[in-house]
């Protein structure tokens, strides 16, 4: 309890905290992606963060699941997988998006139209955007008697496992 009223660390709402924003120290915008980002920094009004995590999350997707590198035995992919926090109409989360998109269209617009989205509202969604192809063993029938059986492709499913999912609310 204080003098103002409760303090609960069970609440977010409740929780009154100063969050600093962190400083983005610029070795970690080295290679392509950095240079990509200090170009665009003096023409924009996002979070080199937001436009660094971007990139990287976008290429990732673009490249899909071929490129690895290993640590030891492990392979690992350039699959990210990003939330970026902000003010509401005022973080530019959107606008940090923006010039990433642009740039990815030029490579690979067949990617962006068919493998990006948004307004997923259930794991459900998801997996269907994902879904593997479906095959049912089907009947023949002659003279009311099963005499063979054969396989009925009855989802084609999605060949492109690459799915960049944007939304521009997160909650």
């Amino acid at each position: 309890h204080s003098e103002q009223g409760v303090i609960s660390f069970n609440s977010f709402n409740s929780y009154c905290a100063v969050i600093e924003k962190p400083v983005l120290n610029d070795d970690a915008l080295y290679g392509l992606a950095g240079e990509i980002v200090k170009a665009i920094d003096p023409f924009t009004e996002s979070d080199r963060v937001a436009v660094l995590s971007n990139l990287l999350a976008v290429f990732g997707n673009l490249i899909g699941r071929q490129a690895h590198f290993r640590v030891e035995s492990t392979q690992h992919y350039m699959n990210l997988f990003v939330v970026q926090v902000g003010d509401t109409s005022k973080g530019r989360k959107g606008t940090a998006w923006s010039t990433p998109k642009k740039i990815f269209k030029s490579i690979d617009q067949q990617w962006l139209e068919n493998r990006v989205t948004s307004g997923l509202s259930s794991g459900e969604g998801l997996i269907y955007a994902v879904r593997d192809q479906r095959i049912e063993t089907q009947a023949i029938n002659k003279n009311e008697r099963v005499v063979q059986y054969h396989d009925v492709i009855t989802d084609h499913g999605v060949a492109d496992k690459r799915l960049l999912v944007v939304e521009e609310e997160f909650a």
